[in-house]
Formats: C-alpha cells, sequence, structure tokens
C-alpha cells in the first residue's frame, strides 16, 4: 500500500481531515442510508473523521472502523471522549479483512482508492464486496483531479495542482480513480447505477468545451435534451428489461452532467471577482434545496401509487418488494416517478434556455501602470 501522502498523523494533517470532513460530509453522506443495528463498516477509518460524522447521521447503526495505519487508528481513539462516542476499531489491510463473508450491510469508503497501488484496487474492491451483506451497498467517494478547472485562469493554482497529482502518481497513486470506478467495480463484480457514475464525463467534457465555444451554453442544452429524451423512454416503457434501464440512466446521467460546469461557470461569470464565494455558496445550497424537494416530491409520488409508508430503517426497497409481491403493477407506479423526473429537466433546460449568455472574462493579461511620481497639483 502506497504511503499516505498528506502527512500521516501530524496535527495539521488531522486538523485539516477535520475541517474537510466538516465542510464535505453534508454531500458525501448525505445518501448514505441503513437501519437501525445495520453493521456498517467505514474503510478506511482515518483518524474518524468522516466516521463520527457517519455515526451522528446513523446513531442506531452497528459502525466499525478498519485502517492499516496504527497511527491513525490511535488518532481516532483520541476522539473518543466518552462512552458514547467509541466504537470499535480494527486493524487491518484492506486486501485481507478479518471478517466474515457478507458481514456489513453497508460500507463506507471515502478517499482510498486514489491511495491504493493501481495494481491493488480490483482485489481490495472484491474484498469489500466479499464481507458485504447480498443486499448490501458500498458508498465510494473518490477524486477525478483532471476535471478541476479554473475560470478565469489561475495558472500558480494550476501548477501547485499538477505538482501535487505528479507527487502522487510518483508515490504510486491514481488522481483520476474516479473515471474508473465504472470498470474498477465491475470487474470486482459489483453491479453499479451508471447514472452515478456518468454524470463526471458529461461534466468534464462540457466544461472543457466553454473554453472554445463562443455559444458556450449549447452543451448544457444538448445534453439536456438528451436527458428528457432518454428519460422520456421510460415514460412509454417503464418495464424494458434491465439493460435497455441501464443505458437509458447512463444518457441521463451523460446529459445532466453537462449542466453543471455551464451554470456554474455563468453564474461566477456573472459576478464581480469579490463575490465569486459568495455567488457560488448561494448556488450550492439552493441546488441542494432544489435536489431535496425534486426527490421528496417524487419519493411522495412512489408511496402514494404504493398506498404505503416506511418506517424508520424499513427501507423503501423492502416497501417496493412487499408491494410487487401483492401483485401491484411496479412499472405502471414508477411510470409517474418518471414523468416527475422528465418534467424537472424539463425545467432545467427551460432555466439554462432563458438565462443570459455573457462573454467569458478570460485570466488579467496586463496589469494597470502605477504611477512613479505623484501627479502634479491642478492650478489653482
Amino acid at each position: 500500500m502506497v504511503d499516505y501522502i498528506h502527512g500521516e498523523t501530524s496535527p495539521g494533517e488531522i486538523a485539516r481531515l477535520e475541517k474537510q470532513a466538516r465542510f464535505a460530509a453534508r454531500w458525501l453522506l448525505e445518501g448514505v442510508d441503513a437501519g437501525p443495528g445495520a453493521l456498517v463498516l467505514d474503510l478506511p477509518v482515518g483518524t474518524g473523521a468522516m466516521a463520527r460524522r457517519l455515526r451522528a447521521r446513523l446513531p442506531d447503526v452497528r459502525l466499525v472502523g478498519a485502517d492499516v495505519s496504527r497511527g491513525q487508528l490511535a488518532a481516532a481513539r483520541g476522539f473518543m471522549i466518552h462512552p458514547a462516542d467509541a466504537f470499535p476499531l480494527v486493524n487491518a489491510n484492506a486486501a485481507q479483512l478479518p471478517f466474515r463473508d457478507g458481514t456489513f450491510d453497508l460500507i463506507n469508503s471515502d478517499w482510498f482508492l486514489e491511495h491504493l497501488p493501481r495494481g491493488s484496487v480490483v482485489p481490495v474492491l472484491r474484498e469489500m464486496r466479499r464481507v458485504l451483506a447480498p443486499r448490501g451497498c458500498a458508498w465510494l467517494c473518490e477524486v477525478d483531479n483532471a476535471s478541476l478547472s479554473f475560470w478565469p485562469r489561475l495558472p500558480l493554482a494550476e501548477r501547485c495542482f499538477a505538482a501535487l497529482w505528479e507527487a502522487q502518481e510518483r508515490g504510486g497513486g491514481d488522481p483520476i480513480v474516479g473515471r474508473k470506478l465504472h470498470g474498477l467495480l465491475t470487474e470486482a463484480g459489483f453491479a453499479l447505477i451508471p447514472i452515478v457514475v456518468m454524470m463526471v464525463p458529461g461534466s468534464i467534457m462540457s466544461g472543457r468545451s466553454m473554453m472554445y465555444l463562443r455559444r458556450y451554453k449549447v452543451s448544457a442544452i444538448a445534453g439536456s435534451i438528451i436527458a428528457i429524451a432518454s428519460l422520456s423512454t421510460l415514460v412509454v416503457w417503464p418495464a424494458m428489461p434491465l439493460y435497455g434501464v441501464v443505458i437509458v440512466l447512463t444518457l441521463v446521467a451523460f446529459g445532466a452532467g453537462t449542466v453543471y460546469p455551464v451554470a456554474t461557470v455563468s453564474i461566477q461569470n456573472a459576478v464581480s471577482a469579490t463575490q465569486v464565494g459568495t455567488a457560488t455558496g448561494a448556488m450550492n445550497f439552493f441546488r441542494a434545496l432544489a435536489s431535496t424537494l425534486a426527490v421528496a416530491i417524487m419519493g411522495a409520488i412512489l408511496l402514494a401509487r404504493l398506498g404505503a409508508t416506511p418506517g424508520r430503517g424499513t427501507g423503501v426497497e423492502l416497501v417496493v418488494e412487499t408491494a410487487g409481491a401483492a401483485g401491484v403493477d411496479m412499472a405502471a407506479v414508477f411510470r409517474f416517478v418518471f414523468v416527475a423526473a422528465d418534467i424537472f429537466l424539463g425545467l432545467a433546460l427551460t432555466a439554462m434556455l432563458l438565462m443570459e449568455e455573457r462573454p467569458l472574462r478570460g485570466p488579467a493579461t496586463s496589469v494597470p501602470p502605477v504611477a512613479s511620481e505623484a501627479p502634479p497639483a491642478p492650478a489653482e
């Protein structure tokens, strides 16, 4: 396993991990869910920064942390001040986990595979799959550093990040492992929902095209049309075979991914440089708010058509399975969910069409001259 490149357990690194976890947990853990009593593995647990926030989100689960670094496990134990904060920590290599087959209902892993030698990634994923229950879920977050771009261009920042990625590659890691997840997980035997992965290629393509297209909204408009047309096939044929659903979700994810960079850069381009942070934060807040509302509406439609309300920890999957066993036409039920999703995509396309397409600001090419002498006093 490659040496940890960020500083292991130095006080500065522990503080950085805590700050990173406070910022990112609200998005990374938003979709993580498990019922009371579920066994959850945080791998690697590191200093416990994300694990503690996972514990706060799911207080009724049985959480276990595993890591190959004894130093980081010691740092994690240092945060267990009260008995209620404690959970088991295991010193283990991720490629040879000391757990029985099918032990865990959920595995959470954040920013892990990027630090592994490339030949070790698939064996580690296979080991995750081995200890995961048949109906369990692996929740992974990985990097694709090549998707990072600045506009206006910031040459110094670009060189700094490029140097970091080169150092990571020399150490044996992979700074673009995120874009490879679909192939790696498939090779390891996982079934992956393509909508989770295919947004990244759509986002990269759209972001790069903005650097060359004068009418830069065209990529987002075309992607939105592709997503709407693809999802409409599920409205018409909700009972299509699995391979058809995979193709449709792939196209929907790719199309939706093209909207993110265009919307982000357009908003940042519309405000002064001093307001970019505020504008980006406001955009992320309202995007999260709108997505939460959309998911709630679609969930309400599904449960209303099923005529059921799951209790905490039951999960919608069990309700759907029970309804299907009772003879409910699940294809007809989900047709209305797909209609709602299509409407939301249509609203996004409408907003993109109405958004003003301002010329993008370029990097500053010159510095305003500074007077070497004070200007002469005005004549009286």
